[in-house]
């Protein structure tokens, strides 16, 4: 049986992404421009690498390819003393009980779903659009997956 959630539930995580990347300061280096759109188009490149994937098979393929890509934006945009931060409130806000994810893991997945939200919100061509509303859709179920264990 689902359980069902509120409206303020499904958006906690997305809070949390763009928390993280405020705290990490990678917001900066994603604002909308010609620097931004390189960082954009690795991860749609991600998107059509999983395309080409089975549907059962689609899902992971995005996942595993995307979130290297996040994890060294992570590492290119932001400082150690950030970073430090940032697995401080990993520990402080994410992990619960005593085997807490690891936070640099953590972190790159806010900063993913992050990434994914800001690319779709700028997209601007219809097949853009569609593309990264499919990027929405896998990241998504990680959410949910992420609810389902903190409930």
């Amino acid at each position: 049986m689902a359980i069902a959630r509120t409206a303020r539930q499904l958006d906690r995580i997305d809070t949390m992404a763009a928390e993280a990347v405020k705290i990490l300061g990678i917001d900066a280096v994603l604002d909308p421009g010609p620097g931004s759109d390189g960082i954009f188009d690795q991860f749609a490149d991600c998107e059509r690498l999983a395309e080409k994937e089975t549907q059962e098979q689609s899902d992971g393929a995005f996942i595993s390819t995307a979130l290297p890509i996040a994890s060294a934006l992570i590492h290119y945009a932001t400082t150690l003393r950030r970073l430090d931060q940032g697995k401080a409130w990993v520990a402080e806000h994410w992990n619960r009980g005593p085997s807490g994810a690891d936070p640099a893991s953590v972190l790159a997945l806010l900063t993913l779903i992050y990434v994914v939200n800001e690319g779709a919100q700028h997209a601007r061509k219809p097949q853009d659009k569609a593309l990264w509303k499919k990027m929405q859709q896998r990241v998504a179920k990680l959410k949910d997956d992420r609810r389902r264990a903190a409930a």
